[in-house]
């Protein structure tokens, strides 16, 4: 198990909407740059929703290390630990380095995902790649069942 001295605290903060992140950085160009940072916005919030929206008891939080490492999301529910990377477009193998850290500081099994914005889910390894909105209708909601007629509209 590595030593918690590594990690590093640096919160992440998300704004509920795209819309009013754009508008508060007062940028609404498309630029590749960019696409990243506001699908993973886009992730965490839908996945928070959701989560709370089925009655889940869940927690969410980041993980980073003083060497580079780092998961997006880390979502800890139903006693499972799931690392989640939020890719918008191409990544490399390389940059998924964070997950397996985060297994070894927590010294479980934990379930590994890439979350991207559409495609045909696949495993690479132990881990799963799949489509953001099919992780969060399959591991997110009551059953695995999408939530149909909800006080939140989902």
């Amino acid at each position: 198990m590595l030593h918690k001295s590594i990690l590093v605290l640096h919160p992440r903060f998300y704004i509920f909407d795209n819309g009013v992140l754009n508008a508060l950085l007062s940028n609404f160009i498309v630029s590749a740059d960019r696409i990243g940072m506001l699908f993973e916005n886009l992730v965490f919030t839908q996945l928070y929703h959701t989560l709370l929206a089925a009655g889940r008891d869940f927690r969410l939080s980041h993980y980073r290390t003083a060497a580079g490492a780092e998961v997006d999301i880390v979502l800890e529910l139903d006693g499972e630990i799931f690392a989640l990377e939020v890719k918008g477009g191409y990544y490399k193998k390389t940059e998924l380095h964070g997950l397996e850290s985060l297994q070894k500081y927590t010294g479980k099994k934990i379930r590994k995902f890439v979350l991207v914005p559409r495609g045909r889910s696949s495993m690479a390894g132990d881990i799963n790649i799949i489509d953001w909105q099919s992780f969060l209708a399959g591991y997110c909601t009551p059953g695995g069942r999408p939530l149909r007629n909800s006080r939140h509209g989902f």
